[in-house]
């Protein structure tokens, strides 16, 4: 596994960080200690990542207006975060080459020790509190704040159960 891995510094990022040999990473992107970002990952944008973030096969980081995720957070396997997205309430929603059209711009961002799940979608203007849990093939509307320690699942983006308040201290490796 290691010899498709490639340290950080070859990205601009800290040696501990461990980057994919097919990541696709475009733009601006800031990172801590101990980061993970795993094959066919797209990163545009600016984003920044805390210490120990872990990035799943997949998973796509459109940071046009800012994406931060923060300590011991992870984004699984085919996750999507959008920064920017087409105004859907615009009679002018169509395609990136539309003139005039539509479109939100709002930063996201992830709390410490949070979970995005499989091919969950986070829209612009999202805040994800530490420790929930967005939970696979959940989408998050442009502007809905997940409270700290909150699950939630569904297309409508339920609240399914609160959970236990995690030791954000040892889970990132402190004493």
């Amino acid at each position: 596994m290691r010899d498709d891995y490639s340290p950080g510094t070859e990205y601009g990022l800290p040696a501990t960080t461990f980057v994919h040999k097919w990541a696709n990473i475009a733009g601006i992107v800031t990172c801590g200690e101990h980061c993970r970002i795993d094959a066919f990952v797209t990163i545009t944008g600016s984003v920044t990542l805390g210490d120990r973030v872990h990035i799943g096969v997949g998973a796509a980081l459109f940071g046009t207006a800012g994406i931060t995720v923060m300590a011991g957070t992870s984004i699984s396997p085919g996750a999507k975060i959008f920064s920017t997205s087409e105004d859907v309430h615009s009679p002018l929603t169509s395609n990136p080459r539309a003139v005039d059209r539509a479109t939100i711009y709002s930063p996201v961002r992830i709390g410490k020790c949070a979970v995005g799940g499989a091919n969950a979608v986070v829209l612009p203007g999202a805040i994800i509190g530490h420790g929930a849990v967005v939970a696979a093939l959940t989408v998050v509307p442009a502007g809905r704040t997940v409270a700290d320690n909150t699950v939630v699942r569904g297309e409508r983006t339920l609240i399914e159960r609160t959970r236990e308040l995690v030791n954000i201290r040892r889970a990132l490796g402190g004493q």
